[in-house]
């Protein structure tokens, strides 16, 4: 399973949540909201994908697609995170 949330980032939609120097794995994703509203972001991730010390879950309500809006929150908590342990 890290295997293929590498490649979403590394390859995939997941890209705006990749580090330099640190294989991140994820996974990002469209939740329908209510009709009339845009759609809720999503991205859930961890870092290093080889030996994981952190997880995490995003959700920007309203934030439209995974891709733009969630998983460069994701990235830049992970960067925070990493720094400090």
């Amino acid at each position: 399973m890290r295997s293929f949330m590498a490649l979403a980032v590394e390859e995939g939609f997941g890209g705006n949540a990749a580090l330099p120097g640190v294989r991140v794995g994820g996974k990002t994703g469209t939740a329908q909201s209510v009709p009339g509203l845009p759609n809720h972001s999503w991205f859930i991730g961890l870092a290093p994908i080889d030996k994981p010390r952190v997880a995490i879950a995003v959700i920007v309500e309203f934030g439209r697609f995974g891709a733009l809006e969630a998983a460069p929150v994701a990235r830049q908590v992970l960067d925070a995170a990493l720094k400090l342990g």
